[in-house]
């Protein structure tokens, strides 16, 4: 057991050295949608847009849409992976775990 327990503790740290870093992927998002957003002139508590983030078919998607208090708004037919990979959304309802993680006023 002694001989196995240097060579386990090996294989461990080697595998834990070999997986990449996973980047930030909300804050990737979010500075890309602050330099979109830069150029919108119109950004109000009445109507904003944002950038909101959920689980779809088990995986993590982010979206873009507007909150209007006077408006009828669908919602969005794609969203994006991490990587920027565009995922169509078939049932807004399989959306899970909706959230706004960034709006137009955070400039």
């Amino acid at each position: 057991m002694k001989l196995y327990l240097p060579l386990l503790l090996t294989i461990a740290l080697l595998a834990a050295c070999s997986k990449k870093s996973n980047p930030d992927c909300d804050a990737l998002w979010i500075n890309k949608m602050k330099k979109q957003w830069e150029m919108v002139s119109s950004c109000s508590p009445e109507f904003k847009h944002y950038l909101g983030k959920g689980m779809y078919q088990s995986k993590i998607i982010y979206y873009t849409s507007i909150s209007c208090v006077a408006c009828d708004v669908t919602p969005p037919q794609y969203g994006v992976n991490c990587a920027g990979d565009s995922i169509k959304i078939n049932n807004w309802n399989d959306v899970k775990d909706t959230r706004v993680i960034a709006t137009c006023r955070d400039l």
